[in-house]
């Protein structure tokens, strides 16, 4: 898992608080779900593939994406002030 030492803190962090990760991505999952099919239709739309190839190469390249969308590359300075949250 691309975000596994991310996740295991915030874990602690939640559990803590006396909040649940489970239930939180439970939550989250639906809006997820609606994000990633936005990106799969902006692409069949703007690109030169089909949604049916968008959703291929998504599906296909899942854990190269994740790991180019984690969160100390992508927004560094976000990550090290939701991890000094310990």
């Amino acid at each position: 898992m691309a975000h596994a030492k991310e996740l295991a803190e915030a874990r602690i962090i939640y559990k803590r608080e006396s909040a649940d990760t489970d239930t939180l991505y439970e939550v989250l999952k639906p809006e997820e779900r609606k994000s990633v099919e936005l990106q799969m239709n902006s692409l069949a739309t703007k690109g030169p593939i089909s949604l049916k190839q968008a959703c291929e190469l998504f599906a296909e390249h899942a854990d190269a994406l994740a790991k180019a969308l984690h969160l100390s590359k992508a927004l560094p300075a976000v990550e090290r002030v939701l991890l000094s949250a310990k």
